[in-house]
């Protein structure tokens, strides 16, 4: 997060403290100083008083940050957090604690998070994961509600909690499940985005299911899957595909017309584990076009837009 100290904080040292565990978290590189140029002075004289020996590394930083405070522009930024002597130990408190983004599993929507960095300008927020400053919180399904709301009350003022949820949707423009609990959590954490497709297994370009082994028998789901709609090959069951029965009562009419042979094709899935093809090599590779012409139009603008969410946490 990009971070402005009230100069205030630094004349005396009554907050030197909290301005000094502020200033740790810089030099690691964890956030952003934003210096106003005309603080260097009152900053200058703290830092010769408070810690001398390291008076000029923190100097120099300062200076970097006040030369880069007119010119810091990122289109999906948050505004800048302003801290205060007032607020200073609360600040303190949040911005040391890691970001989270709250899932249904942890380990396999992990796996799609981090390849969405890689893919869509996340560099940055690879490298928070890596370091533990951004931390991804397992849900478990029916308690990501309350971990998310558990997440957001251990921070005394920023918001800095998000919650990636499966829509579930069994066709497009249903009701998405639990909406009316999803809308709860909204009130309380704002950074709230709910996937467009089924799940997040549904955004897998064909190039990751070639990954998917058996080989031969991914290969040849996928020309099964490649007949399908845009919105039927959303709102299909990735992992299990239709199983024995076929195409479930509830989706009867989005499948409507497929013939019997596509859907005897798509019987089974790509496994239970699918999600974690986003951790292939391959994955490295992919382009807005594989998603387009793959899973549907518009999808990188709204995996673009996941990421610009959670950068504003971090």
């Amino acid at each position: 997060m990009r971070v402005e100290i009230a100069a205030a904080i630094f004349v005396g040292d009554d907050h030197a403290h909290g301005a000094l565990r502020l200033l740790a978290l810089f030099v690691r590189g964890r956030h952003v100083w934003a210096v106003d140029p005309r603080d260097v002075p009152v900053l200058d004289v703290f830092l010769d008083r408070q810690v001398p020996c390291l008076a000029d590394s923190y100097r120099d930083l300062a200076r970097l940050s006040a030369v880069q405070f007119g010119a810091y522009a990122v289109d999906d930024a948050s505004p800048p957090v302003r801290v205060s002597p007032d607020d200073l130990d609360d600040h303190v408190a949040d911005l040391e604690l890691p970001a989270v983004v709250v899932v249904e599993n942890s380990g396999s929507d992990g796996s799609f998070l981090k390849a969405l960095f890689s893919l869509f300008g996340g560099r940055e927020l690879l490298k928070a994961m890596d370091e533990n400053w951004l931390i991804v919180g397992h849900g478990g399904g029916g308690d990501t509600y309350r971990r998310a709301e558990e997440e957001h009350s251990r921070f005394r003022r920023l918001d800095r909690v998000a919650v990636v949820f499966d829509s579930d949707r069994m066709s497009p423009g249903d009701p998405v499940k639990n909406a009316a609990r999803i809308e709860q959590v909204r009130k309380r954490v704002p950074h709230v985005h709910v996937l467009r497709l089924r799940e997040a297994e549904n955004y897998l370009p064909n190039k990751l299911l070639r990954c998917a082994r058996p080989y031969r028998e991914s290969s040849t789901r996928i020309d099964f899957l490649k007949r399908l709609s845009f919105d039927q090959r959303g709102h299909f069951d990735m992992k299990n595909g239709f199983g024995p029965n076929g195409v479930p009562v509830t989706q009867e009419a989005l499948y409507d017309g497929v013939s019997p042979r596509t859907i005897a094709g798509l019987t089974n899935g790509f496994g239970r584990d699918v999600i974690r093809l986003f951790e292939e090599d391959a994955a490295k590779t992919l382009t807005d076009a594989d998603f387009e012409n793959d899973v549907g139009t518009g999808v990188p603008d709204e995996l673009r837009g996941i990421v610009a969410m959670l950068r504003k946490i971090v």
